[in-house]
Formats: C-alpha cells, structure tokens, sequence
C-alpha cells in the first residue's frame, strides 16, 4: 500500500480542495489536478487518488459537495489559491469524467494545464446552453450555469477525450468543445456508453492507458489498438451490435445472446442491457434476475431504477430494499443511499410532469 501525505487547501460549502503527495513522489513528476464526477454519495472519494498514489503522482484533488456541475463561485476562490501550488511543476494534468471531465476542459487554463484528460465531458446540463439535452433534469434545474465553458479553456493544451463516438447524447456534447476549441484528440471507447472509463476497467486495460496519456507517452493508434482487442469480447459489445441489427426483435437478440452469456465478460452496463431485452419479452423473472446481476457488478442509479420500476408496475416496490441487500454483500448503506436518491427523482419527476 502507497502512503501519501494529504493537506486539505479549501473547505467550502460546495467544494473540498487537497493536496496529496504519495511518499516516493520526486521532483520533477508532473501534477495531476482531477475533479470527481456526479455522484450518490456525498463528498466523494477523491477521483483516481489511490491509483495516483501507485504511480508517485502528487495530486490536487477537487471534491464536489454537491451535484453542481462545478457552478460555483467557490472556484474563482480556489484557482487563487492554488496558483503557489502550481507554480512549482512544469507539466500540470487535469483528468476527469463526465461532470469531473467538464471541470478538467472548462477549468484548463487558470490550472495552468498542459494536457487534459476528459471521459465523456459533459458541456453543460443547462438547458439553455444544450436544449436537446434530457439527463441531469433536477440538477439543471438546481444549479443554474454561472460560467461560460468555453471562457476558461486552455487554447494550448493537449486535450483527449475518451468516448464512446455512438453515444449521441455524449457526440452531441463533445462538439459543442471541439468546434469552438483547438487541440483535441479523441479516443473512441466502443461501446462504452456513457462510461468509458468504466468498460477499460473491466478489460483490464484503464491504468496502462490513462498511464500512457498521464506521462506524455502515448501512441493514439497504440491505444485504440488495444481498446478494440479488449473491447471484443464484452456482454456489453454484443448486446450493443445486436441491438443495432434487430432493434426491434428482442427474442431474436435474446437467441443470439444465450450460447454466449458464459463465454462473455460480465459487465453492469451489458447485463442490464440483457435484462430490458427479457422485459422487452415479458419474462419478468429473468429481467430481475439479470437486473439484480447487474447491480451485484456494479450498482448504479440506473440499474437501481430500472429494478424500482419493475417492482413498483408490479406492486412489489416494497420488497426493493431486502432484494437490494441479498444482490449486494458489502457497501449496502451506498446501495440504499442510491435507491432512496432513485425515488426522491421519481418522485420530482412526477411533480414536473403534474405542472406542464
């Protein structure tokens, strides 16, 4: 295990700010600035500190209090107070995902960055600024956009987006960037959704090429070489280019799948594919059986709500929360922090539509 030394800069209502060193860090390592994403459990974790920590990376890490969308005055406040910080390594790297991936484009240049990790970045959740965009709804409505993201973006970074370049709602947030941005590289993640990062974990694959991007050494045809080799044998893959082929032909999907399922990689995002396919056919036991082997993966709002929705059509919300704790050993307090944000939304949701 790496020790590293941690110093909180900034404790606000709104934003936590630190500083971590791992001990064997050495002069001359470049700084990473990361940011953590949307989030069920609040404050986060600090975003990558312990896979930081293994590379001797010192780190600055920006805890988000709140599903803001880093819409605060607050951060005027720190980029102050961090300009001493940074003054004192030559290459800064500022990396994150989706809500974190839109802070490590849009904050870039008063972070004084010379290269940008960003996993499917997110624009922005206003309405205004992104009228076709549908997710987030509460938090758009909650934190209205205070800062232009395009005001503070560094004209002379490296920038790399890790995406999925058929996901279009995230192709449709990207462009807003690179078409009012110079110097991006995009690395398509095929088949990852929303959630690129995620699918290189479960391939084995995130450290080595986040690593290569971190320390200036990357070959892109290097990356999206091995991205496709590990990428090629996912549930998530299949139920994807099926899905495509015979989209409205689940039992045939289903067909093709079955001989598959046990040669495949497991992941969340593919088995709850798998388990809308057998509701899609009206075979609810196989729909929760699958819905819950996704949540046992990994759960998630929308593994989560799926299952609530399910239950709650039929009449069996109640029993939620103890097939929750069977489907889950650990972390079950993060399991029904989860659940219970799923229903508050629900339940706005339904408020929303009540006054249009």
């Amino acid at each position: 295990m790496t020790h590293a030394t941690s110093n909180r800069l900034f404790a606000g209502d709104d934003v936590l700010v630190e500083r971590i060193v791992p001990a064997g860090a050495s002069e001359g390592r470049p700084l990473v600035v990361t940011f953590t994403s949307y989030s069920q459990s609040l404050p986060p974790k600090p975003f990558a500190a312990s896979y930081l920590a293994r590379l001797n990376l010192p780190c600055i890490a920006f805890r988000s209090l709140k599903n803001h969308w880093w819409q605060t005055r607050e951060m005027e406040t720190c980029f102050k107070l961090l300009e001493p910080h940074l003054a004192d390594f030559g290459e800064v790297i500022t990396y994150g995902s989706s809500m974190g991936a839109h802070a490590a484009l849009a904050f870039s240049q008063p972070l004084r960055a010379t290269r940008v990790i960003a996993a499917a970045p997110q624009f922005s959740i206003s309405r205004d600024s992104v009228p076709q965009e549908t997710r987030w709804a509460w938090e758009a409505q909650a934190y209205p956009q205070i800062f232009d993201p395009l005001r503070w973006i560094s004209p002379t970074a490296e920038k790399f987006i890790l995406s999925d370049r058929n996901h279009v709602e995230d192709r449709a947030q990207i462009k807003l960037f690179t078409s009012s941005s110079s110097g991006f590289h995009h690395i398509n993640v095929p088949y990852s959704k929303h959630s690129p990062l995620k699918l290189l974990l479960q391939n084995g694959i995130l450290s080595d090429v986040v690593t290569q991007l971190i320390m200036g050494q990357h070959d892109p045809a290097k990356i999206t070489q091995i991205i496709r080799r590990a990428g090629q044998n996912t549930l998530n893959r299949y139920t994807t280019v099926l899905g495509k082929r015979y989209p409205k032909n689940p039992r045939r999907i289903i067909r093709a799948l079955e001989p598959l399922c046990n040669r495949l990689t497991q992941d969340a995002s593919g088995t709850l594919d798998l388990a809308k396919l057998y509701h899609r056919c009206k075979d609810r036991d196989r729909a929760v059986k699958y819905t819950l082997t996704s949540i046992t993966l990994r759960p998630n709002q929308r593994n989560i709500r799926f299952l609530d929705d399910m239950m709650s059509r039929m009449g069996r919300e109640g029993e939620v929360p103890d097939m929750l704790r069977s489907a889950v050993d650990g972390g079950q307090e993060r399991v029904h922090a989860i659940l219970k944000t799923v229903r508050r939304k629900k339940a706005h949701d339904r408020r929303m539509k009540s006054t249009i």
